[in-house]
Order: structure tokens, then C-alpha cells, then sequence
């Protein structure tokens, strides 16, 4: 195969190796499947961001879907220079969550703290209500990652409810 492009998966829960009470095989599996049906695509894979500089080299895509690992320290710096220098980062679920903290007085509640990658990414994770059937919008239906998709279509998923940390310079595909 002449790879024209390479993408870097991580999918993954926390502490590394658990599932974090999502399928991550079904994920794994599926965003695989979805890349190597793309002309000229290499996917390397990795289940955190423990080593996420050595695959960044060469990249083109990061695609991330997580449920608890998220960037730390030097991890950002070099996302955050590969981005700079024209990488192109998908983050799918909870990407943009991160350590989750207790809220003092309430034993089993807990809140996202804000990390630096949130900066990284453009957003932060709020909140999402328990897996409910809603109508999504293609907002840019030209984009080409949204090629092949309907003006609108239902789901049955978790809508999540994030903060826009940059709206000036973030690019809205669905809605």
C-alpha cells in the first residue's frame, strides 16, 4: 500500500487499559474499519496519549476517542505544535473531558476540571443527560469530512454539552 496520508488513533479508557465502562474494542474496531476505508490511509494505533509525541511525527490526523485519558504537560506542548504547524485533530467522545474531581460535600458527585488541553482542543465538556433520541444538523454540508451525509438525521446517543473556548475560531460541522 503507498500511504499518501498516516493518522494517529487513541482509544481508550482510564486507568490505562480499562474500559471506563464503554466498549472501546466496538470503537477501536469501527474507527479502524472507517480509516482503512480511506484511499491511501496508514492508521497507527495507541490506547493513551503515554507516547502520543513519537506517533505525531509524519501525521497528518489525530483521532482520539477516550473516556478519561486526556493530555498531559509535554503531551499538549506537542499536540499543540503539530497543530500549529497544520496537523488536523478529530476528538470524538469524551476528548473533551478530563480528570474528573469530587465536589466537597457530596460524596459520589464529581465536576471536570479545566485542563490545558481543553485549550489545545478549543472546547470543554460540560455535561451530557443519559442517552436520548435527537436530530442532528449538518451546518456545513460542503465540508468534505461530511460528504455523503444527509442535511439532517436522527440518533440515539449522549448529547454533549460543551463550552466553546474559542468561538471566533472554531469551525462548526454539526449541530
Amino acid at each position: 500500500m503507498n500511504a499518501t496520508r498516516r493518522v494517529h488513533l487513541v482509544v481508550g479508557g482510564f486507568p490505562p487499559g480499562a474500559t471506563a465502562a464503554h466498549d472501546m474494542d466496538y470503537a477501536r474496531r469501527r474507527l479502524l474499519e472507517w480509516l482503512g476505508a480511506l484511499p491511501g490511509v496508514q492508521t497507527t494505533v495507541s490506547s493513551d496519549f503515554s507516547d502520543v509525541e513519537r506517533w505525531l511525527e509524519g501525521c497528518q490526523s489525530l483521532v482520539t476517542y477516550v473516556a478519561g485519558p486526556h493530555l498531559q504537560g509535554t503531551q499538549n506542548d506537542a499536540v499543540r505544535t503539530w497543530l500549529d504547524a497544520g496537523g488536523r485533530w478529530l476528538g470524538l467522545h469524551g476528548t473533551s473531558g478530563g480528570r474528573a474531581v469530587r465536589i466537597e460535600g457530596k460524596p459520589t458527585a464529581r465536576r471536570m476540571e479545566r485542563l490545558p488541553h481543553h485549550e489545545t482542543l478549543g472546547s470543554f465538556f460540560l455535561n451530557h443527560p443519559p442517552i436520548r433520541h435527537f436530530r442532528v444538523d449538518a451546518a456545513q454540508r460542503e465540508h468534505p469530512i461530511l460528504q455523503g451525509l444527509p442535511a439532517s438525521f436522527e440518533v440515539d446517543d449522549e448529547l454533549y454539552f460543551l463550552e466553546l473556548l474559542d468561538p471566533a475560531r472554531t469551525q462548526i460541522l454539526l449541530t
